[in-house]
């Protein structure tokens, strides 16, 4: 099979990059604070219409307060005759840090690709924003996952769990970016208005579909936001319930929690710690044993943190509560090893809450379900529900996305459900069926709903 090359446009002697600046509020010396370097582009497929081109820079920000910026890229043919632009908006950079701006720009028509010699980027406009909330988001853990390849494209699940630092809840939009060898984007997903509990983790996911003569060039994921902001109440109702089994079980009626732990050097232990009556959790001695690698994952130790991580804790004999997940335990006492428990999220609720913006807090998903109708090789047909309940004394309408998640909380599959209604104080439960490739419904690890309003 022939090895398809991608082409570079490098930040070299012929490309012709800059930075303008076109200040939007006047701030001294704003315009110094910004410097970027490294621009660069690659070719990634063409059709009849248009060609894609992959850009990317790094923008550096040396004020000591936070900047929101726009900027373009445009290329040139070799007589500095203007062939494309593209633009990005709503890119915050934090105080003394950098950024690495990237897009895919469609270029039309297609041969402009070929006679693209030079690049410019400038930012169109800058703005000091609030720093309440440019720093609440942080990526904790990228992943992803090939769910289908065939001749036309490959399907690819990602996951973020992002945690927010903020003591207050932020809404952001959100760029899920496959980023080839040199770190340039070859798809791009995103999400928008996406609600964060404060002081909790939460996991979003998506779906990429690669082209297939970039499978090769699948390196990572990354995830960036963007029009960060404060908010009290997402959007939209999200529930999540686990479907497989979990390497770390919280017993409330014992007091105990068994897991299986690393410390990132391929050893695994069974390991067990009790609970004091402060909530924090100390380390036990007497179940402490070497242990295989288990088939669910495992719960992972920081010695140079102190943080002990689970992504998915079952939680035994306690009412409102059957499994937390994005969970943090900080060590507080190296002698005894203690812990106290740092993030931590309810995975039936992940944001902490019911309430939205456009319902109040009349809905709620109270359960969900699936069963295997039936399968063959090439799909297994999936009947879904959830159990809605309506608070309230009006008729709510809405439609929900129903999403098949694997252990990574990537996404392998979802459906759509249109034109629900439920009536005012009253329950119903909601039904359909879908068809699901069979590795994907194997790997099917937790259920996720999501109710979005009409």
């Amino acid at each position: 099979m022939p090895v398809r090359k991608l082409l570079i446009w490098p930040n070299c002697a012929f490309v012709l990059f800059c930075v303008q600046l076109t200040l939007s509020m006047p701030l001294a010396a704003q315009e110094d604070c910004l410097t970027s370097a490294d621009l660069s582009a690659i070719a990634l497929t063409e059709n009849s219409s248009y060609s894609e081109v992959t850009w990317k820079v790094t923008t550096s920000n040396a004020c000591d307060y936070p900047v929101e910026i726009s900027a373009k890229w445009e290329i040139f043919d070799a007589d500095d005759f203007l062939l494309d632009t593209d633009y990005v908006f709503g890119q915050f950079i934090a105080p003394n840090s950098s950024e690495t701006l990237r897009s895919i720009a469609l270029v039309s028509p297609a041969d402009n690709a070929q006679k693209f010699v030079k690049q410019l980027f400038s930012v169109t406009s800058i703005s000091r924003v609030s720093d309440d909330y440019v720093e609440c988001l942080e990526v904790v853990e990228n992943n992803s996952r090939v769910v289908e390849k065939n001749s036309t494209f490959t399907q690819l699940g990602w996951s973020a769990v992002v945690t927010n630092r903020c003591n207050s809840g932020v809404k952001a939009h959100s760029t899920n970016s496959v980023l080839e060898g040199n770190a340039h984007a070859i798809d791009e997903d995103r999400l928008y208005s996406r609600f964060f509990p404060a002081n909790a983790s939460k996991s979003i996911f998506g779906t990429h579909l690669v082209d297939s003569s970039l499978d090769d060039f699948i390196v990572s994921t990354v995830t960036t936001f963007s029009d960060i902001e404060g908010a009290s109440y997402p959007e939209e109702v999200e529930f999540g319930e686990w479907v497989r089994g979990s390497s770390s079980v919280l017993d409330m009626n014992t007091g105990v929690l068994n897991t299986i732990v690393t410390a990132g050097d391929g050893q695994f232990f069974s390991a067990g710690f009790y609970i004091n009556s402060d909530l924090t959790f100390t380390f036990s001695q007497e179940v402490f044993a070497s242990a295989s690698e288990p088939p669910y994952r495992h719960s992972t130790y920081n010695s140079a943190t102190g943080v002990l991580s689970f992504p998915y804790m079952e939680v035994q004999n306690y009412e409102g509560l059957k499994a937390l997940e994005h969970t943090e335990f900080n060590l507080v006492n190296a002698d005894t090893l203690t812990f106290s428990v740092g993030t931590y999220a309810d995975a039936a609720n992940p944001n902490l809450t019911y309430t939205t913006d456009e319902t109040g807090a009349c809905l709620k998903v109270l359960d969900t379900g699936i069963r295997q109708l039936s399968r063959n090789n090439a799909y297994v047909e999936v009947s879904y529900k959830y159990e809605v309940e309506n608070l309230c004394s009006d008729a709510i309408d809405f439609y929900s996305r129903f999403y098949f998640l694997g252990q990574t909380f990537v996404e392998l599959d979802y459906d759509l459900m249109l034109d629900n209604q439920v009536e005012g104080m009253s329950r119903k439960t909601f039904s359909d069926t879908t068809l699901v490739e069979p590795v994907s419904f194997d790997s099917t690890a937790k259920l996720y709903v999501q109710l979005i309003p009409d």
